[in-house]
């Protein structure tokens, strides 16, 4: 039932309106280790982050991805370093059962200052820019529209959005101008000159 409460939340028309599970649902296309993708590191080490041993060594983006409320979505991959083996292999666990340490690849935008590098072991999803929160990356854009849907369980739905701002109280009409008679009435009032009451 969780699972298919997170498929509703996060693909509701992809659940409800094409054949498959709910689990394939929240993995979104190309979730099989045969598609040759890399596996979400929070399928491969519990978070959204590299594993020890790995270091963010280039990204791209996939535009208009409704896991970032219909903004880019961006993919860090995480490449072992030089030496380090994790042997080829398949995720598992979960419907992101793509490749795990298979790609010897590298985009090449994050850490310039490292030059031996191992294969792709995982990788690191976010909405926002990886040069926002990684100072080694740079702004040189490579984009797979393709993967704009690619996810896993263990990665957060989109929030929803905030709901609107509530409206300030309506403000008190102005009291209604006098007319001259009042206001000659009030004027002979201040000055002392006005109708005094009956006596007994």
């Amino acid at each position: 039932m969780t699972v298919a409460g997170s498929a509703l939340t996060v693909a509701p028309l992809r659940y409800i309106l094409r054949p498959g599970t709910a689990y394939a649902a929240v993995c979104g296309p190309g979730s099989s280790c045969r598609s040759g993708y890399s596996a979400m590191c929070c399928t491969v080490a519990g978070d959204n982050k590299g594993p020890p041993g790995s270091f963010p060594g280039g990204w791209w983006k996939a535009d208009s991805s409704s896991l970032c409320g219909g903004a880019a979505r961006y993919y860090i991959d995480c490449n072992m370093e030089c030496g380090q083996d994790c042997g080829c292999h398949c995720a598992s666990g979960s419907c992101d059962e793509r490749k795990v340490c298979c790609n010897q690849f590298r985009y090449g935008q994050c850490h310039q200052e490292i030059e031996c590098y191992g294969p792709i072991a995982c990788r690191v999803v976010s909405c926002d820019p990886p040069w926002m929160f990684d100072a080694t990356c740079t702004q040189d854009v490579l984009v797979d529209n393709s993967t704009a849907e690619h996810s896993a369980p263990c990665l957060p739905g989109w929030p929803p959005p905030p709901p609107p701002p509530t409206s300030p109280p309506p403000t008190q009409p102005p009291p209604p101008l006098k007319g001259v008679e009042d206001l000659v009435t009030d004027l002979l009032k201040q000055l002392g000159l006005g109708p005094k009451p009956p006596g007994p």
